[in-house]
């Protein structure tokens, strides 16, 4: 699992943290053969003009597009993978009980979902058989009761599934 993330007080370039240090994991994770790679990445990333995007992308050095190009790199990576993008991450790493959560798919930008319900979803991504492999999907805390988020995780279709926008 990866959660690297650059941080705004960083003296590290978004790029090192967001791109690089990315595909060296990946490229890593091919030697050693690991059997899935969980990246948790960032909602918005196929959407640059959103308002939320706009302002990470100029106070945290193109940080979208760091993000987008280390999620490509993993799907040619040839790895088995999930890409989870978590929606209005919020709080703090304090211990708080996770949450149930939804996934979905198509960069939505509703909802929030805490740190802790994260690391439970990505964790669930590696263990669970109801994830399909090489798969991108959104994530929130259920209370949010977003339905258009919401769809039962045998329909999150596989990359290679989706049609092209």
């Amino acid at each position: 699992v990866s959660a690297l993330g650059a941080s705004a007080n960083s003296k590290q370039s978004t790029q090192k943290v967001e791109y690089d240090s990315q595909c060296t994991l990946i490229d890593l994770s091919k030697e050693f053969k690991v059997e899935r790679y969980v990246l948790v990445s960032g909602a918005l990333i196929t959407k640059p003009w959103h308002p939320i995007s706009l302002l990470l992308n100029i106070f945290m050095s193109n940080i979208y597009a760091h993000k987008a190009n280390a999620e490509n790199y993993l799907r040619r990576s040839g790895l088995s993978y999930v890409i989870v993008r978590p929606v209005g991450l919020k709080g703090s790493y304090e211990e708080v009980p996770p949450t149930d959560y939804t996934i979905g798919q198509g960069d939505k930008s509703a909802g929030t979902i805490t740190r802790v319900t994260v690391a439970k979803l990505a964790v669930d991504s590696l263990l669970s058989t109801e994830i399909k492999s090489k798969v991108t999907f959104d994530a929130a805390a259920l209370h949010n009761n977003l339905s258009n988020l919401t769809s039962p995780r045998q329909n999150i279709l596989s990359d290679s599934q989706k049609t092209p926008k």
